[in-house]
């Protein structure tokens, strides 16, 4: 695995895609593009020998969808970890379980969403209006991640020694406690790390309707009193496998037929829904056709063609607003 890494196609390829990045026209950027064949051949000689050392961290802040520090990677750290995701993630993403939606190829918010409305449709069918959601998440997930757990799964899941002690320096690297969230290491490891709560919510406790998207878990049972017992064991094992915290503003049973709140809309078996945030949030970008592009495809799967009707203003330009509203998904 680590000779795979450490291939010079696999570091080329993994230089292309940090090129394809924004900060492509930073300075470390271009520096590193002035003599690349030269940079490359030393990043990869400092990665066999063992000399490689994280360079730190760009440290800032982003406020949407919530306030949350980010850890950005210098240049040639980044380059390094698309070295290590690009053979990892075929080792590590088929040892997690189907419906893990989180930074997984081929998966993501959408297909969370609707495998989340698939379930809750299937135990509607199977056990009547009597089903519940059970709800829960993990409070500051990424800073909470305990690196000696992680470590440990590391070393169970990952064979090779080497490629355990240059994913333990990355571990290692950041300046505060848990994974640096901006990581694209932290992506796939934090995955690995959820798999053990996933794999004890579908082996030991046996429910067959799970979904998790990153630290949001949604499980649906046949009643009340197994959504309260399943969310108890779940809240519990959580701290004693992870030493994870769950959120209790979060962490709730509701009934199916009511729909949840998750994931950014309100899921029902029937349909899915718009939030007031989405509402407000095409109020806001109805100045921008780019803005707008980006709100219909992440909507694109909820219910919203009348709201986008009523609140599209009638000087919109004609073309823009017909386009808008013969959107295929706008149909839901």
């Amino acid at each position: 695995m680590f000779d795979r890494i450490v291939n010079w196609d696999n570091l080329r390829d993994a230089y292309n895609k940090t090129r394809k990045a924004k900060g492509k026209h930073k300075v470390a950027a271009i520096r590193f593009e002035q003599d690349v064949i030269h940079n490359l051949k030393m990043l990869q000689q400092s990665l066999i020998d063992g000399t490689y050392k994280c360079s730190g961290y760009n440290t800032f802040m982003v406020y949407e969808p919530k306030p949350r520090v980010i850890y950005a990677p210098h240049y040639v750290d980044k380059i390094v970890q698309h070295a290590i995701n690009n053979v990892i993630r075929d080792h590590l993403e088929p040892k997690f379980i189907h419906d893990s939606y989180a930074c997984i190829r081929g998966k993501g918010t959408h297909r969370a969403i609707l495998a989340i409305q698939k379930h809750a449709r299937v135990c509607k069918r199977n056990h009547g209006d009597k089903c519940y959601f059970a709800k829960t998440d993990i409070s500051k997930f990424f800073y909470t991640i305990d690196r000696d757990v992680l470590k440990r799964i590391v070393a169970k899941k990952i064979p090779c020694v080497s490629t355990q002690a240059l994913l333990n320096i990355i571990i290692d690297s950041s300046p505060s406690d848990g994974l640096p969230l901006g990581n694209l290491t932290s992506q796939i490891l934090a995955n690995l790390y959820m798999n053990e709560l996933d794999q004890y919510i579908k082996r030991h406790l046996k429910v067959r309707h799970y979904v998790r998207y990153a630290d949001d878990l949604f499980m649906m049972c046949k009643d009340k009193s197994e959504a309260k017992r399943v969310l108890l064991l779940v809240r519990k094992a959580a701290k004693d496998i992870l030493h994870l915290d769950t959120s209790d503003k979060k962490s709730f049973v509701t009934p199916v037929a009511g729909g949840i709140v998750g994931l950014g809309c309100k899921i029902f078996s029937t349909h899915i829904s718009l939030l007031y945030k989405h509402k407000r949030g095409l109020v806001r970008c109805l100045k921008s056709i780019k803005s707008i592009k980006s709100w219909l495809s992440f909507t694109s799967i909820m219910n919203r063609y009348n709201f986008i009707k009523r609140i599209l203003p009638d000087d919109l330009l004609p073309k823009q607003r017909s386009t808008i509203l013969h959107n295929k998904s706008c149909i839901h």
